[in-house]
């Protein structure tokens, strides 16, 4: 069983900063826990975002912003975690599909299994299909050393990311954060970099400290 207990977020506003050469889409870091000092987002972009997970602070994504990608909002939290729980109510079109699948592409299951779990919901409509696919998912995953497995809860609204290292990453979008690209031509239909995202907001908390 994951530890559930984490600690409080203070909801306190820090000075936003840009990433480069996008003046008009912001990416700032808001909020930090009790006990974390306040800061500001370095230059660099990557930089930025790992030293927001570090200190566990939420980050707001504007409509628009470009520079994001799975790998670096989530793999800082993910390197040494072998079990991971992802809820998100809505795993139900090809596409939120597709999402799941380059979550679990940015893991590193080479030399160690990794079990990956989800919860979400369907209905009478979809049940059936959305099964077929995530069952095909399964097999696919099997193959690098990820242990896909999933289950259907009803009451289940919110969306996280849960780890056995005590990370919960609360994701308002869950992971839906990225706009359709115009076609696939369109820089950003393979490169999530380059892919604008929609407005978002992504707390980080930890249950257990830092070894």
């Amino acid at each position: 069983m994951l530890d559930r207990t984490h600690a409080p977020v203070k909801a306190v506003r820090i000075a936003p900063s840009r990433f480069p050469n996008t003046p008009s889409r912001s990416f700032a870091a808001i909020g930090a826990p009790i006990g974390i000092p306040r800061s500001s987002f370095p230059h660099s972009a990557e930089e930025g975002i790992h030293n927001v997970v570090r200190r566990k602070q939420l980050i707001d994504i504007a409509d628009g912003q470009h520079g994001v990608s799975y790998e670096k909002l989530f793999l800082p939290c993910l390197k040494d975690a072998t079990e991971i729980t992802v809820f998100d109510p809505y795993i139900r079109l090809q596409y939120q599909v597709f999402n799941l699948m380059s979550f679990c592409e940015i893991l590193d299951a080479q030399d160690k299994v990794i079990k990956v779990s989800l919860v979400t919901s369907t209905d009478q409509y979809h049940e059936d299909e959305i099964t077929t696919t995530l069952t095909e998912l399964q097999k696919g995953l099997s193959r690098d050393n990820i242990e896909f497995d999933f289950t259907f809860d009803s009451t289940q609204h919110d969306r996280w990311i849960e780890t056995d290292t005590g990370w919960r990453i609360i994701l308002g979008r869950a992971l839906d954060i990225f706009q359709k690209p115009d076609d696939e031509f369109t820089l950003g239909f393979m490169d999530q970099n380059k892919r604008k995202c929609k407005a978002t907001t992504i707390t980080y908390t930890r249950a257990k400290p830092s070894s």
